[in-house]
Order: structure tokens, then C-alpha cells, then sequence
């Protein structure tokens, strides 16, 4: 059973594909925060997707396949990871950019992530990618 945010965030995005989070939730009057929780459930569980693969914009999957998420309690932490399970070569410019948040709290976060054993960088500073631990 779907929450009335979920359905109305499942009516708008075919509407907006390119939208991002920050303008979805000001356009149907909820919060960032609780746009944030929901589309990260709903991608979780498979429902919206990004297509291309992590750069171009969100899409209801027509077949859900649950994904394998790490549940951290933390909403930056959970959306992070959604963002580097979806481009592995994101930087942290991209990934402040996509928490309406800093750089320098990004690499606070990852410092974080990776201490916690979350995340692994492999490869260079320029052509790296991230790994996200689902275990």
C-alpha cells in the first residue's frame, strides 16, 4: 500500500522527468526531507528509476525490481548511496549538488561513509569510482 506522497510523487514524475527533488517537493507542497525519504523508498523498492543510468532523469519503472540498499538510519548517508549505486563515478560536487548541501559536508559525509565501511573509493581522484558495501 502506497503513502499519498508516494502517489502524488508517481503522478508528477512522468509529468517532470527532470526534476529535481527540491523542485518536485516545493511543487506538491511537501518538504524536501519528506520528497527526499519517499523517493528513496520508492527507489529502493525499484519503482522509480534514472535513466540513462545516473545522469539523466527519473522514470516509473514499468517492471519493479527491489534493489539491495544499505539501510543506515541516515537520510544523507541512504541517498548518497542511491546516487553512487547509480553512478559510480559521481563526484562530490555532483552528489552536494543533488543534497542541496556543500562540498566540504559531502566530504565530511564520505570521510564518515568510508570510516563506517559503507563506501570504498577505488581508482584515481579523477577516474575513480565508488563502491558501495550492501552487506
Amino acid at each position: 500500500m502506497r503513502t499519498e506522497t508516494e502517489e502524488k510523487l508517481l503522478r508528477y514524475i512522468p509529468l517532470h522527468p527532470h526534476d529535481k527533488m527540491k523542485s518536485m517537493a516545493s511543487v506538491l507542497g511537501i518538504t524536501l526531507f519528506e520528497t527526499a525519504v519517499q523517493m528513496k523508498e520508492l527507489y529502493r523498492k525499484g519503482i522509480v528509476i534514472r535513466l540513462p543510468e545516473g545522469e539523466g532523469y527519473w522514470a516509473v519503472s514499468p517492471n519493479p525490481v527491489p534493489l539491495k540498499f544499505p539501510e543506515t538510519g541516515d537520510i544523507l548517508i541512504d541517498i548518497a548511496c542511491m546516487l553512487m549505486i547509480e553512478k559510480p563515478s559521481i563526484s562530490t560536487e555532483e552528489i552536494a549538488d543533488h543534497l542541496y548541501t556543500a562540498q566540504i559536508t559531502v566530504a565530511r559525509l564520505l570521510r564518515n561513509m568510508k570510516s563506517r565501511g559503507i563506501v570504498v573509493r577505488t581508482g584515481t581522484r579523477r577516474n575513480g569510482k565508488w563502491m558501495v558495501r550492501c552487506d
